[in-house]
């Protein structure tokens, strides 16, 4: 298995847009709270439903072009679940809570994640230049849910890549 390499195209400015479906953008949590409040939410009809919950969370390398954060975004879109939900982080990353964790090997996600992410992203005609290569890396932390005391904010905290 190669790498995956996302090309995006940014048109002249007297071409016509090509057409593409829209993506809805991810939703934008301000802070650490914010994510820990999900998390407290999910945790709590983990209970009521007897299924676990796993948490990762991305830090990427800060100050990187939007259309490079739209490209990660859409390779994250495509390595988890439709029924995992992915926010975008206001400090520069990603966070996603992967439902019913149980059925899924976490630490096996997070590797797989973690190669899909780092390595090339290809812009094309970015500021005037052709083609531009940008390799990025992204480091992942985790946290799952196997005990009942745990409170969101603690997962997050936990889930932090500095923390792993």
């Amino acid at each position: 298995m190669g790498q995956d390499i996302n090309v995006i195209r940014v048109p002249d400015a007297g071409a016509k847009p090509p057409r593409k479906p829209p993506v809805a953008p991810l939703p934008v949590l301000l802070d650490d709270a914010a994510l820990a409040e999900v998390v407290h939410r999910q945790l709590a009809a983990c209970r009521r439903n007897r299924t676990q919950l796993a948490l990762l969370i991305l830090q990427r390398e800060p100050g990187i072009a939007p259309a490079l954060v739209e490209a990660m975004a859409e390779r994250l879109r495509g390595r988890v679940r439709a029924v995992d939900l992915i926010y975008q982080m206001d400090a520069g990353g990603f966070a996603v809570v992967l439902l019913g964790a149980g059925r899924v090997n976490v630490p096996t996600v997070q590797r797989r994640l973690e190669r899909a992410l780092s390595g090339p992203y290809v812009i094309d005609g970015l500021g005037g230049l052709a083609k531009a290569l940008h390799h990025l890396s992204v480091r992942i932390g985790m946290a799952a849910h196997p005990q009942a005391d745990v409170t969101g904010a603690e997962m997050v905290r936990a889930a932090m890549p500095s923390a792993n």
